[in-house]
């Protein structure tokens, strides 16, 4: 008896993405926090050498113009709780913008369990991976 495992499909783009999700398809992103642009209160910072997944459910699609919006995107959002070195539990929120011209921004935020104070808030800025180049989003569709 022999197993065969099939490599996860990766989405290379925003169609490709957007093709998915639309025929119900459930979409990983990975996401090498190290290769993207971290931004703290509106300045630059070393992103740290990290690597996180996150899965694009629940989502929406946002076609442009339909809320001010210059460029269509897909967002998702999800929080889970978590134990932290430095503050202990908080709820882990993060949030990812994906646009159409392959632009990708990240929203990381750690907030109290008691009453949601944000005690972290990052946003990490990258783009979409074709596997062939050393852009941060990888998407794939779930198997």
């Amino acid at each position: 008896m022999s197993v065969t495992f099939a490599a996860p499909k990766r989405l290379e783009n925003f169609t490709k993405l957007m093709n998915a999700l639309k025929s119900g398809e459930s979409v990983n992103l990975v996401i090498d926090y190290g290769k993207c642009k971290l931004m703290i209160d509106g300045k630059e910072e070393a992103a740290p050498k990290a690597i996180g997944g996150v899965t694009l459910s629940p989502w929406e699609y946002f076609a442009p113009g339909v809320i001010n919006n210059k460029l269509a995107y897909v967002v998702g959002s999800e929080t889970h709780l978590i134990s932290s070195q430095k503050y202990k539990f908080v709820y882990n929120y993060v949030r990812t913008r994906i646009y159409e011209d392959g632009s990708v921004e990240i929203t990381a935020r750690y907030m109290t369990t008691n009453d949601y104070t944000i005690v972290m808030d990052e946003t990490f800025k990258g783009f979409l991976s074709n596997g062939k180049d050393e852009n941060a989003v990888s998407a794939f569709i779930k198997n």
